[in-house]
């Protein structure tokens, strides 16, 4: 019996016996009915870490301290500050080539993203909440979007989309705005005909449910968020080895924020040293994601993984290996018309 729901792929190298699994008679996987059971307590295992730690939905929905929320709210803007470290290094000496990128008609959409937003985008006012430094907001206009407001809270980021935007001469169609994902200004509620979001931005988000909460109110009514996102089952892997290794300590379903190894820390670390601002954060599941865009009154209308790595975070495995992962997943939803 399977132990743990992603033990099974703990170490890619190593037998089915040596990871606890039982593969019955094919040798190769699991029977059905004891993946729907295995998976079966792993939902029920989230419910209850829902209901005893409160890691899915807002906190404030569970009566924490002003203070407990605030000081989220200051681990986002020490967020913000490392990610002005990092753009000034490493985004910076990228500006030109973001630039003829955009000039020639190119995007930053990744094909899974590409199909999702092409019905949508027509026409459309487009938010994309931790924008970063512009490329993707800018590319959405190429991709046929009729307008574009980039919000993040990294001023450095903010500064430079605006800069991209100015010396393209898409100011009027492109804006970009400092601020948290979890409190927009109230000033574009009701306005986005589609809300973008995702390439590694939900991790550093602290409170999932006043980020859903943002959607909804950010959302015209019968709008669109298109989210793609890593996948969480990503990050529990060892970027070090060309093989798959579960990280040192590393669990699905751990709830805690936390500073880890590699980029972006690992540049912030080096320019900044001891005295650097922290970057927290917090692989929500896909499950949590789902749950709380449901709870937020948000209607589902597409769930998919992909093996897609819109970064190389693993720059010595296989093709072969990447391609059996989810690396990568989307969620489609809508806000009704009448909510």
């Amino acid at each position: 019996m399977l132990q743990d729901p992603v033990s099974w792929c703990c170490d890619f190298r190593g037998p089915p016996a040596s990871i606890g699994l039982d593969v019955g008679q094919s040798g190769v996987f699991p029977p059905f009915d004891e993946l729907r059971e295995v998976w079966s307590r792993a939902l029920s295992l989230f419910v209850l870490v829902r209901e005893k730690r409160s890691v899915a939905f807002s906190w404030s929905a569970y009566g924490e301290s002003q203070g407990a929320m605030e000081k989220r709210r200051a681990a986002h803007e020490e967020t913000g500050q490392a990610w002005d470290v990092v753009a000034r290094v490493k985004y910076r000496l990228e500006f030109d080539a973001h630039v003829d990128h955009l000039r020639r008609g190119g995007t930053n959409l990744f094909e899974p993203g590409i199909e999702l937003l092409h019905p949508l985008l027509p026409g459309a006012h487009v938010v994309q909440l931790q924008c970063s430094h512009g490329l993707d907001a800018l590319g959405l206009l190429n991709a046929g979007a009729a307008s574009v407001l980039g919000v993040d809270i990294s001023r450095e980021m903010v500064a430079q989309a605006e800069s991209k935007a100015r010396v393209l001469g898409l100011e009027s169609s492109a804006s970009f705005i400092r601020a948290d994902a979890v409190a927009p200004p109230a000033e574009i509620f009701d306005t986005a005909d589609v809300v973008y979001t995702g390439r590694g931005s939900l991790p550093w988000i602290l409170d999932l449910g006043a980020w859903a909460d943002s959607v909804v109110r950010i959302l015209k009514p019968d709008g669109h968020i298109v989210l793609f996102e890593g996948h969480p089952l990503a990050s529990l892997w060892d970027r070090t080895v060309p093989h798959l290794r579960m990280r040192p300590g590393a669990s699905y379903f751990s709830a805690e924020p936390a500073e880890e190894e590699g980029f972006p820390s690992a540049v912030v670390r080096r320019e900044a040293g001891e005295d650097r601002p922290r970057m927290l954060e917090r692989h929500w599941r896909v499950g949590e994601v789902m749950d709380t865009l449901i709870a937020a009154g948000l209607e589902i209308r597409s769930l998919r993984e992909y093996p897609d790595l819109f970064w190389d975070q693993f720059p010595d495995w296989p093709e072969a290996l990447r391609d059996k992962l989810p690396n990568s997943y989307s969620i489609v939803a809508r806000r009704p018309a009448g909510a």
